[in-house]
């Protein structure tokens, strides 16, 4: 059995790993070693609430773990789980149990409300409320321009007076 005997946390830890960014910062942690978010930061083109947000969801699935050191969190990979995952995922490997007559025997389920797994349609990952268009800049200076060109004009002016 796996170190994790409720499989619903594994299939949980599967879910969150659906996300390619955050298996790209697991592959990050797994080469390097224990991060914190500022290491991680720099190395994706997102801001750092999304950044947080991945390292949340990925904390509290048990991917990964957050050890606190002064006032700096470090981020290392949750070992007992990846292998929970690797083994859950073998499991799906093996052959099916086939009676004498050929028939394949399914294995019992139980049929709660609490067991039933829902199917995500959206990413978890939150969208922005507003788009942010990237600034023209040749726009930017010629208005600076214009603004210190009329503090000129009106220092002259002030100047004759």
């Amino acid at each position: 059995m796996s170190y994790f005997e409720n499989d619903e946390k594994v299939i949980g830890a599967l879910a969150i790993l659906g996300e390619p960014m955050r298996v790209r910062i697991l592959e990050l942690i797994a080469s390097v070693g224990p991060l914190r978010s500022m290491d991680i930061l720099p190395q994706f083109s997102i801001s750092q609430p999304t950044m947080s947000h991945h390292l949340s969801l990925m904390t509290d699935s048990e991917v990964l773990i957050a050890r606190k050191t002064g006032r700096c969190i470090y981020f290392s990979i949750n070992v007992e789980m990846l292998n929970a995952i690797s083994s859950y995922l073998q499991k799906l490997t093996q052959p099916p149990i086939v009676s004498i007559d050929n028939k394949v025997r399914l294995p019992k389920v139980k049929k709660d409300k609490a067991s039933k797994l829902s199917l995500k349609k959206n990413s978890s990952v939150p969208k922005p409320k507003v788009s942010i268009e990237a600034p023209d800049i040749e726009e930017i200076k010629s208005k600076l321009k214009k603004k210190k060109d009329s503090k000129k004009k009106n220092k002259k002016k002030k100047n004759k007076m």
